[in-house]
């Protein structure tokens, strides 16, 4: 477990647009598994009976997403993260569902983290996505499923990049992070 960052002394004001956004923070949680659902013909119904089997094993599910159709096949992947030690309750599910649930194969990784800028008009402020995903990736750190709401932005990123990330981001958005 990654521990958290913590707040910052003083919140970071950006320029007002419907509200103006306070950052107060970073956060990692982590290491999380990224597992991937990958050939499924996609759909709500597919994603409800992901969900659904992984409700039924008692998985925590976080972040959740669906890719557009595949060039040529029209087939999608389902990604979403979910603590490491849930993984294999996990995998067994979605293996026992196979067939029901309908998709070619399972892939995971446990060396993902889940970093998380914490605030107040995250959302409201258009400039906040932009810069912190262009922050990363001028920092060359790759960059998994994003969410966004008024007071956190989450990505998921490899667990090894955790510090160097928090580095360019302090940088990058002029956070004047301070360690206790």
């Amino acid at each position: 477990m990654i521990p958290s960052i913590g707040l910052l002394t003083e919140p970071v004001r950006r320029k007002p647009f419907k509200e103006e956004a306070e950052i107060s923070g970073l956060s990692v949680d982590g290491p999380v598994a990224e597992i991937t659902v990958a050939g499924s013909p996609g759909g709500a119904d597919r994603v409800a009976a992901v969900l659904l089997a992984l409700a039924e094993a008692g998985t925590g599910v976080d972040m959740f997403s669906e890719s557009g159709p595949m060039p040529g096949d029209g087939m999608r992947d389902i990604m979403f993260t979910s603590p490491v030690r849930d993984r294999p309750r996990a995998m067994e599910a979605l293996r026992r569902r196979r067939t029901s649930i309908g998709f070619s194969g399972l892939r995971y990784r446990d060396d993902a983290a889940k970093l998380s800028l914490k605030g107040i008009g995250l959302r409201s402020t258009p400039t906040i996505v932009p810069d912190f995903v262009a922050t990363l990736s001028a920092a060359g750190i790759p960059t998994g499923p994003i969410s966004v709401s008024d007071y956190c932005l989450a990505v998921v990123i490899p667990a090894a990049r955790v510090t160097e990330a928090i580095d360019a981001l302090d940088a990058g958005l002029h956070l004047g992070r301070r360690t206790a």
